[in-house]
């Protein structure tokens, strides 16, 4: 794959849409303990991650083809987030919270909403320091797009699990003084919101 994406081989559409396929996960189990995430770096998960931030981010010269638009590369970033070293780098060097949700803007597939939040959402419970990822989306001002991901939601657990569980660990960094982005607040905006409809 690797290769394929290197060489602006238009093949490596079909490799990578398989290996997201292969590995297309929804849940939050932590990979932590097992020798997976090993492997995933000894066999690439980092060039992969960069390729694909390089590629999103149109800083990869030169190149004939695209291959990270914003639903494709919500999809391998879902998939590569569960892998601790790689998630904290995402977010810590990449600026990936902020990533993530303007992937997340010009998605274009109704379920890129879900995989954005749970990608949010295992970040948020891998980070180092409590309040981190809670204030990045302050700082982005997205806190709105959350909301709209979930008026945009069917209701139905998969589609809600994440917001919710975002919301929770938010709610706990609310210990926090300087971090108030718990559910009180995020229920607050949400009927501002809708009063001003």
């Amino acid at each position: 794959l690797l290769q394929s994406l290197k060489a602006d081989n238009e093949l490596a559409d079909g490799y990578l849409a398989r290996l997201c396929l292969d590995n297309f996960d929804l849940s939050l189990d932590p990979l932590t303990k097992t020798p997976f995430e090993k492997e995933m770096l000894e066999n690439g998960g980092q060039d992969l991650l960069d390729f694909a931030v390089e590629d999103f981010t149109e800083r990869r010269v030169p190149r004939k083809h695209k291959f990270f638009h914003p639903d494709a590369f919500l999809r391998v970033v879902n998939w590569l987030a569960l892998y601790p070293s790689l998630g904290t780098r995402f977010v810590n060097e990449k600026d990936g919270v902020n990533l993530i949700l303007t992937a997340l803007r010009h998605a274009k597939e109704d379920y890129s909403r879900v995989l954005a939040m749970r990608c949010l959402c295992i970040f948020s419970l891998q980070q180092e320091v409590d309040g981190t990822v809670e204030k990045t989306i302050l700082r982005h001002g997205a806190l709105k797009t959350i909301v709209d991901c979930y008026r945009q939601s069917t209701g139905d657990l998969t589609d809600t699990r994440f917001l919710t569980c975002l919301l929770y660990t938010s709610d706990a960094a609310d210990e926090e003084d300087s971090v108030d982005v718990g559910r009180r607040r995020f229920i607050n905006y949400n009927i501002r919101t809708n009063d001003a409809d």
